[in-house]
Parts: structure tokens; C-alpha cells; sequence
């Protein structure tokens, strides 16, 4: 009776220990995934950018969006269509456009050259009286067009 009276014991430790660690997390050990919102900035809530390419037709629409925390906040959105040349970056179109608290912005362009695309977007935050409060930005997904 003893014995099994250990045996049990020893299981039931050895249960707890591996499914005590099991469920849990630290801070560290996780990664937001790309639908969170990061919080990092006071106003800006949502800094987005986006691209779809038609493969058949070359038509690219780029998308960019950003909300503010206050609805006084005045917003200034920059988006930009960009090629991967070598290592680097080049700006192929740029449009702007601004408004109160939200913003959202969807543009078409067509290229012709074949290449990999990406759209950045960027937010300037100014309060009701104009005063700049902050920038945020987003990268597109990476899509290539052959």
C-alpha cells in the first residue's frame, strides 16, 4: 500500500510540475502578431499601410489609415509606393492627404516594371491649436510583380 501510495505521489509531482510550466507565458516570450496594435505613441492609435498587386493587369492599390485618440488631433497621411532596387528603396508615388481624428486613404497606380513593391505610410499628430504632438508609420507586406 505504501508503495503505490509513492507511485501515485511521484506521478502526481511530476503532472503538476509539466503542465504547471506548460500554460505559462512570460512577457518576454511573446510576440504580437501583425493584427495587434502596438501602443507606443499618445494619440495615434491606428497606423496602417497595405498593397495589392492584379498580376495580369499591373494595377497596384495602395492603402494607408491612421485614427487618433482625439478627435481634435489634426492628421497629415503620407503614403508611398516603393521598388526594391538592389539593396535598396526607391519612391515610385507618393500621395498625401489629412483630416480630423481618422483618416483612410486607397490609391491605384499601374507599373510596369517588373520588381518588388511595398507601400509605407506615414502620420503626423498636430493638436486643435497646431502644434505637432507626434509621428507614426507602417510598412506594407512585400509583393513582387513579374
Amino acid at each position: 500500500m505504501k508503495k503505490h501510495f509513492h507511485i501515485i505521489m511521484a506521478l502526481f509531482l511530476v503532472t503538476a510540475i509539466f503542465y504547471g510550466n506548460m500554460g505559462y507565458v512570460s512577457a518576454a516570450d511573446y510576440t504580437a502578431t501583425a493584427e495587434q496594435v502596438e501602443t507606443r505613441y499618445s494619440d495615434l492609435v491606428i497606423s496602417t499601410a497595405g498593397i495589392e498587386i492584379n498580376a495580369s493587369t499591373g494595377r497596384v492599390t495602395c492603402s494607408a489609415n491612421a485614427r487618433s485618440r482625439v478627435s481634435t488631433d489634426s492628421l497629415k497621411l503620407t503614403m508611398t509606393l516603393q521598388k526594391q532596387s538592389g539593396g535598396t528603396w526607391t519612391d515610385v508615388k507618393t500621395w498625401s492627404d489629412s483630416n480630423k481624428e481618422l483618416i483612410s486613404m486607397s490609391k491605384a497606380y499601374y507599373i510596369y516594371q517588373a520588381g518588388t513593391y511595398r507601400v509605407i505610410s506615414s502620420t503626423d499628430v498636430y493638436d486643435s491649436a497646431g502644434n505637432y504632438i507626434e509621428s507614426g508609420s507602417a510598412t506594407s507586406k512585400t509583393v513582387s510583380y513579374s
